[in-house]
């Protein structure tokens, strides 16, 4: 299980950078610092939720290679279990329905 998580993973999620926001506070109060999640793999901070997600799975034997994961989503978690599942060996089967928006 490890070795599924090392090098890509463990290293593309939340390696995102931190950013001071310069124009934002003035000489005489702290700075800003924002974290860049825009820099995961899907371009979204859900992409830390789903490295979690299936880290703990697999370490508590909820799931192993070549399971089935079933999502019921309509955005941006799906996208980000997807990847997760692609890295992994897992197969993952979003549904969604048509209530969500059409760019989702």
């Amino acid at each position: 299980m490890a070795e599924l998580f090392d090098s890509y993973l463990e290293h593309a999620i939340g390696g995102t950078p931190l950013v001071p926001l310069k124009n934002i506070s003035s000489p005489s109060s702290g700075q800003v610092w924002v974290k860049l999640e825009s820099g995961n793999p899907t371009g979204s901070y859900k992409d830390r939720m789903a490295y979690a997600v299936f880290k703990n799975a697999f370490a508590r034997g909820d799931i192993t290679t070549g399971s089935r994961l079933v999502e019921y989503t309509g955005g941006s978690t799906g996208t980000s279990l997807a990847h997760i599942a692609s890295r992994t060996g897992i197969q993952f089967i979003a549904v969604s329905s048509d209530a969500f928006a059409q760019s989702k």
